[in-house]
């Protein structure tokens, strides 16, 4: 049988590469935590996916923010 859980987050899911980063975390977390007692290797992989977004997210605003300050240094 298949189970709808997964069905339906995976149809939530489409699409959500057009919101920003920090928001797909969001979305991806509360589906983590939706399949969390049934499907613990789902919701693992998917709230590393959350965890990864975030990161990722962290690493190129860190990145944006070095190279504006670089800029202005540089433009002194």
């Amino acid at each position: 049988m298949n189970d709808l859980r997964l069905q339906l987050i995976t149809r939530a899911l489409d699409g959500l590469d057009q919101l920003p980063a920090a928001e797909r975390a969001d979305y991806y977390d509360a589906a983590a935590g939706m399949v969390m007692v049934t499907h613990p290797d789902v919701s693992a992989a998917i709230a590393a996916t959350a965890r990864a977004l975030r990161e990722a997210n962290a690493a190129q605003l860190l990145m944006s923010s070095l190279l504006r300050a670089a800029e202005s240094t540089n433009a002194h």
